[in-house]
């Protein structure tokens, strides 16, 4: 309660305080919480395990909105094609993307067959299983405060990525679109972040590769498309593109 009140005192008054105050509170709150579930089962029998669970989803979704992060359930795809990309969803298809399904569904002009994005989801997974995210964000922050140059962040997480696994639950439903090692179709690998192509980018900044054919080679350039995005140009350009 000390803490609750003390964030309340925090909002209405003039103190100014960052996102690593939010965090340090939500993380003590959980410390707090957690041994005050684990006191309710152990004077009642664990009669409420349930109450595991509850906090998990109430932490992670609190952590999530923090760190910026946004929340897909299970059932969000990692890979879907255009022509089942739902509308005006730029964060989970991309900017680049989302005009394309707009164009193909709402205007019924032509574009290129059978096209392909890789949603967040996938994205998010890559992060999460080669822990990137907090290597990532601590990077930004050194830049942010001048710690570091846009030379030198660039470069290391552009490395990070480079260096990264593809879980095999994404390459499965990426090559259930793109083919197997037989297959002859060909693609053109580009970047969609969100927000490209509007307001922090314009046609061209990013790197496009052409003639993709091979499932090994979409799925190195497809790590390459991405961290072809973060550039010492693009961060010097526009630090919200990130």
């Amino acid at each position: 309660m000390e803490l609750i009140a003390d964030l309340g005192e925090k909002c209405g008054g003039e103190y100014i305080f960052d996102r690593k105050y939010l965090i340090d509170v939500v993380k003590e709150l959980h410390s707090l919480l957690l041994h005050m579930v684990q006191e309710l089962n152990f004077i009642s029998s664990n009669k409420y395990l349930a109450l595991y669970h509850t906090l998990d989803r109430i932490i992670s979704q609190l952590e999530a909105e923090l760190r910026g992060r946004l929340s897909f359930d299970q059932n969000t795809p990692f890979a879907l094609t255009l022509e089942d990309a739902p509308l005006d969803r730029p964060e989970l298809i991309g900017g680049k993307a989302n005009v394309l399904a707009i164009i193909s569904r709402n205007l019924k002009l032509p574009i290129p067959p059978n096209g392909l994005v890789i949603t967040t989801r996938a994205y998010r997974l890559f992060l999460e299983v080669n822990d990137l995210e907090d290597r990532i964000y601590s990077l930004l922050e050194s830049w942010a405060t001048g710690e570091r140059d846009e030379y030198s962040t660039s470069r290391q997480i552009r490395y990070h990525i480079l260096a990264g696994i593809i879980p095999k639950e994404i390459s499965k439903e990426i090559e259930q679109w793109t083919g197997g090692k037989g297959s002859r179709k060909r693609w053109a690998v580009r970047s969609s972040a969100y927000g490209e192509d509007g307001e922090l980018s314009f046609a061209g900044i990013h790197e496009s590769v052409f003639n993709v054919c091979h499932p090994g080679m979409f799925r190195t350039h497809t790590k390459e498309s991405l961290q072809a995005s973060i550039r010492q140009k693009l961060l010097f350009t526009d630090e919200h593109a990130i």
